[in-house]
């Protein structure tokens, strides 16, 4: 885990001085980020209650390089390919990209039930982390992490091979073109805030993600596997609902998905080796 977030961050930096002009500014959180990883490491080794602490560093370490990818996208890169996806979409699905997101003419509390669904999103890694934080199960936790980390890092290079926004509604006109209540609301409320990489459509990195935690959380816990099922079905839907992917961009991440388990234990493998003796 801690060598796959060292390679992702050693990606982004190249990409960073490569692709923006003003790069120091973005190196700076970068390197602190990298240099959490090892002190961590170290932390934990010697004392194990601080295990957690390196199991939050790395979920929030990939939430850093996903908003770091942001700004180096959108000053780096001209190309954007949301005519492109569009066209896909209309080619590969027909009608079916409109008719779901005017699924029932958009009553209020379908949109405030997607927009619960996408937010769901941020709240399943941790759930996932916690439950097995509590039963004490430490291997199936790091692997769940690096799939977690396999499956994101992936994704962001998928945002600089085809960077595009999606179907995204101007916030003026979100309200009025979405519609919903107070939960809507809030959640593109919190989006602004959050999601500083904009050019994240493909592939839908909410989609992979979900699957992969999906297929992994259904042999963790089998008490969970309705409600685990209904909460990754609910975030995939409310992607499309709330106009933020093309059907284009779920069906590039479901690929992902599927990808991800076949790719996982070579990868294991490979980052597991012992460091050569010096």
């Amino acid at each position: 885990m801690d060598r796959l977030l060292l390679a992702g961050s050693a990606a982004l930096a190249a990409a960073t001085l490569a692709l923006h002009p003003r790069p120091f500014p973005l190196l700076v959180p970068l390197a602190a980020a990298a240099l959490a990883v090892p002190v961590l490491a170290a932390a934990a080794r010697r004392w194990p209650a601080a295990a957690p602490l390196r199991d939050l560093q790395a979920m929030l370490h990939l939430a850093v390089l996903f908003s770091l990818c942001g700004p180096v996208l959108a000053v780096g890169t001209s190309a954007r390919w949301d005519a492109a996806l569009a066209a896909a979409d209309l080619r590969l699905f027909g009608a079916l990209p409109e008719r779901w997101r005017g699924l029932g003419g958009r009553p209020g509390w379908l949109v405030d039930l997607s927009s619960a669904a996408y937010f769901s999103y941020y709240l399943l890694p941790p759930a996932l982390v916690a439950g097995l934080w509590r039963d004490g199960r430490r291997a199936e936790l790091d692997r769940l992490l690096l799939a977690m980390a396999l499956t994101l890092l992936l994704s962001y290079g998928g945002y600089f091979a085809l960077p595009a926004t999606g179907p995204r509604v101007a916030p003026a006109d979100a309200d009025r073109l979405l519609g919903g209540g107070a939960p809507s609301r809030a959640l593109r409320a919190f989006l602004t805030l959050a999601e500083v990489n904009l050019l994240d459509a493909f592939p839908s990195g909410h989609t992979a993600l979900s699957l992969v935690l999906l297929h992994r959380g259904w042999r963790l816990f089998a008490a969970w596997r309705v409600p685990l099922a209904l909460v990754v079905g609910g975030i995939v839907f409310s992607t499309v609902y709330l106009s933020l992917h093309y059907v284009v961009d779920l069906a590039a991440g479901a690929l992902l998905a599927a990808a991800v388990p076949f790719l996982l234990p070579p990868l294991e493998r490979l980052l597991s080796r012992p460091p050569a003796p010096r």
